[in-house]
């Protein structure tokens, strides 16, 4: 005999609420409280509901939501980039793409484009709440997250695997002579962020060198004012990194500028590193070396499992990884004092 999947009265009668009460909750409704719309959605999760998929003409057309602090706005680099190679692929393959922002916070309601079923599939990044994730995954919706695990959102994920492009960095930096090397980024809880702390961490055991706490800078905004304020904190110290890898570019070009304003050189005093491998990388002075993070591949990959989706093909939620590398520029040098001697 077949088992009956679970309903929205059943689930509405074990947790001794009205059906509209359920109904809003697997919805996002912000009319729920966020407790009871919690239990009630690990309820439905437990006892592996799935609703009804609504019979709809394909809209040739999908969203990019984009979790951040700030209503509306982009926080870093990264989700412009994003932004650009999403609206891209959907070009190729014939898509609009609706580009929404949406709050990081656990109660983040999902825009009316995906309530309305005016989209095939999403796209999330910024790393979004994971209640808001397993809201889409648990929907049936088409969705893949760009830069995140799929242990914490349940929804089939890619990343940047920076490790190597870190490695290779650091292992280069201390042929020069470079044993204080410093990092500065963002915060750790996000999936991306922690690669990169993780790599710094045993790149510098791998070649002998114990990473000092005091090296590390974190929780730092992604901007240029939070790269000049890292190299504030740093030359404010008695000895300071002579190498410095930067969250992305951005924060590394605050940190150029913070140094030259002081009269520093770079490499020749401290060499500097960032991230992401935007375009003006190369027409700094000196250009500067970064870590690519192959956005355009990066991106390839989730629109290619968002389509397998859209299409029926997919099973399982799958985390797929693309490799970092690291570009070489004028910014690293010597350090002149460890090599001739004289530190």
């Amino acid at each position: 005999m077949t088992e009956q999947p679970v309903s929205l009265r059943q689930m509405a009668q074990q947790m001794n609420v009205a059906v509209s009460t359920v109904s809003r909750a697997l919805a996002g409704d912000r009319g729920v409280g966020a407790k009871r719309a919690g239990e009630i959605r690990r309820l439905a999760r437990s006892l592996g509901y799935r609703p009804r998929p609504l019979r709809r003409k394909r809209a040739d057309a999908i969203a990019l939501l984009i979790a951040t602090p700030k209503p509306g706005v982009a926080d870093d680099i990264f989700q412009q980039m994003v932004i650009s190679q999403v609206e891209r692929c959907a070009s190729a393959q014939g898509r609009h793409v609706h580009v929404e922002f949406t709050s990081r916070e656990e109660s983040a309601a999902a825009p009316a484009v995906l309530a309305e079923n005016r989209v095939d599939g999403v796209v999330l990044t910024g790393h979004p709440s994971a209640d808001l994730c397993w809201r889409l995954r648990d929907s049936e919706t088409p969705v893949v997250v760009i830069e995140d695990h799929v242990e914490r959102t349940g929804c089939s994920s890619v990343m940047t695997d920076f490790g190597p492009g870190v490695a290779e960095a650091i292992g280069r930096l201390g042929d020069l002579g470079h044993e204080r090397i410093g990092l500065v980024i963002s915060r750790r809880e996000y999936p991306s962020i922690a690669r990169r702390y993780h790599a710094y961490v045993e790149t510098l055991r791998a070649i002998g060198i114990a990473a000092d706490p005091e090296w590390v800078i974190e929780n730092v905004e992604p901007t240029v004012a939070g790269g000049r304020t890292a190299v504030q904190l740093y030359l404010e110290r008695r000895d300071p990194p002579t190498a410095i890898l930067f969250g992305n570019d951005w924060m590394a070009l605050g940190g150029l500028n913070e140094l030259l304003r002081r009269g520093y050189h770079v490499p020749r005093d401290i060499s500097l590193v960032g991230h992401d491998n935007i375009s003006i990388c190369e027409e700094l002075s000196p250009a500067l070396t970064s870590v690519d993070g192959r956005v355009a591949e990066l991106v390839g990959e989730a629109m290619e499992l968002l389509e397998q989706q859209i299409a029926g093909e997919s099973g399982e939620p799958v985390q797929r990884n693309v490799e970092g590398y690291l570009v070489w520029r004028e910014s690293c040098g010597e350090n002149r004092k460890v090599l001739n001697g004289s530190a």
